[in-house]
């Protein structure tokens, strides 16, 4: 399910993860936080991906609409799939 566009989106995208600011991430060599993604889409300009982030014990969900940067918030796990179906729901809801 991995699409080049979407990865690239998420990498590319200078979305800031919203994180605890006392908790130390160690970087990868590319500089960002390892995350795993779990479910991703992308359609008519509009992506939207749930990934694990373990060093931090978090899912976040990014989404991006053509061109803009993207915003990113963190969900509950049980939340994963609702979140990735209806995602400005939980974008709302974190205020974003």
């Amino acid at each position: 399910m991995r699409t080049p566009e979407t990865s690239e989106a998420f990498r590319e995208s200078g979305a800031s993860l919203v994180t605890d600011p006392r908790v130390e991430i160690a970087p990868t060599e590319s500089g960002r936080p390892a995350a795993t993604t779990l479910l991703e889409r992308n359609y008519a300009g509009l992506t939207v991906e749930v990934s694990w982030h373990p060093q931090l014990d978090q899912l976040h969900l990014f989404v991006q609409l053509g061109e803009d940067t993207g915003k990113v918030c963190t969900i509950e796990a049980h939340e994963a799939r609702d979140a990735f179906e209806h995602p400005y729901i939980y974008l709302q809801r974190a205020g974003l």
